[in-house]
């Protein structure tokens, strides 16, 4: 996350605390996910309201954050300075459940876990992240991404790519393929392929790394290209949509791919920004194409523009720039706020003799 961000959420927490509210102790917040956008969803409600009942639930006791994680790659950095403990959402009094939620049923307001264990709430915030799309390319699935990883979700999958570039013999390719559409971090790969560079330059001379895109241009194109004609002339090759860089199919256990000037054969295969879509829960989880129950789940997720027009029964949170993206979560944490505190108040008058 870059120093932007940390500094409009850290301003957003100042403003959460001085907004008022309708005091009700004990609202229940359950939060699925514990990555970027549930961690903070749950620490800025506490930091704004300390009677609300925050509990995060996620499989993972450590959370690995992508961001940074090239420097890993090239090894200008260890791994274990991007490895964050829960312990800070403890000291801030959010409770950690460890364990995946399988399912949600907005009816009873419940998160259901795998061991079927239920937890209530009045509000419930779905951040789960992202999963991935196999098969695309033809022959890329989870199996051959042990072989060609992808590294986008940061850990394993960050020290497999490290490993075999450190492991190739100097005069080795290293290929990078992209697919077509949006991406989490659109300029990403080509900042990666970059340090990838900068490593062969110092390390590996008679390597190089070939860029296979299926797409046709790239942000901050020119930019990257006078890096590239300036710092690695030779060392990094582009291959558009336009000449062949559409990778079709791979063959993970030969370490092939086919495109569309022909079958390549490299040393190491990075699958960059492989396609994927919003994680879905069993029976609710909200996605783009999902319309949220009134008033009972908020989701922390990218849409389009145009997505939520003319609607209030959600708090819907995007993920555009820094500025924009902390004022949209300040309106968001306060709508989860506000209304669970108004729905434990209901749920408290009704139970009153």
């Amino acid at each position: 996350m870059r120093r932007r961000a940390f500094i409009g959420l850290a301003a957003l927490a100042a403003t959460a605390i001085a907004t008022p509210i309708v005091r009700a102790t004990g609202a229940r917040i359950v939060i699925v996910g514990g990555g970027f956008g549930g961690s903070a969803c749950a620490l800025l409600l506490k930091q704004a309201d300390a009677s609300l009942d925050v509990t995060l639930v996620d499989p993972d006791a450590r959370y690995v954050t992508c961001p940074m994680s090239n420097e890993v790659v090239v090894g200008a950095r260890k791994i274990d300075s991007l490895t964050l403990t829960r312990e800070g959402l403890r000291r801030a009094g959010v409770r950690f459940v460890r364990a995946p939620a399988m399912a949600l049923d907005a009816d009873a307001r419940q998160v259901r876990l795998d061991d079927g264990a239920k937890l209530a709430y009045e509000r419930c915030v779905v951040a789960p992240g992202i999963r991935f799309l196999w098969s695309t390319p033809e022959g890329y699935d989870e199996a051959a991404s042990e072989r060609m990883p992808h590294a986008w979700k940061a850990g394993a999958q960050t020290k497999t790519l490290a490993a075999q570039l450190h492991a190739m013999d100097d005069g080795g390719v290293v290929a990078i393929s992209l697919p077509t559409g949006l991406m989490r971090c659109p300029p990403g790969p080509y900042e990666r392929a970059s340090l990838v560079a900068e490593y062969l330059r110092r390390h590996k001379p008679r390597s190089k790394v070939l860029i296979f895109d299926a797409n046709n241009h790239f942000p901050r194109q020119s930019l990257f290209t006078e890096a590239w004609n300036a710092a690695y002339r030779g060392l990094i090759e582009w291959i558009p949509s336009t000449e062949g860089g559409t990778v079709v199919a791979v063959d993970a256990r030969n370490g092939t791919l086919r495109t569309g000037r022909g079958t390549e054969r490299v040393a190491v295969v990075h699958r960059a920004q492989q396609p994927c879509e919003p994680r879905r829960l069993r029976a609710g989880l909200p996605c783009v194409r999902h319309r949220v129950r009134r008033g009972l789940v908020v989701a922390f997720r990218r849409v389009p523009e145009k997505a939520d027009a003319g609607r209030d029964d959600a708090a819907v949170v995007r993920e555009p720039r820094a500025v924009v993206e902390a004022n949209r979560t300040r309106i968001g944490v306060e709508r989860v706020r506000a209304r669970a505190h108004e729905a434990h108040a209901r749920a408290s008058q009704a139970l009153a003799p």
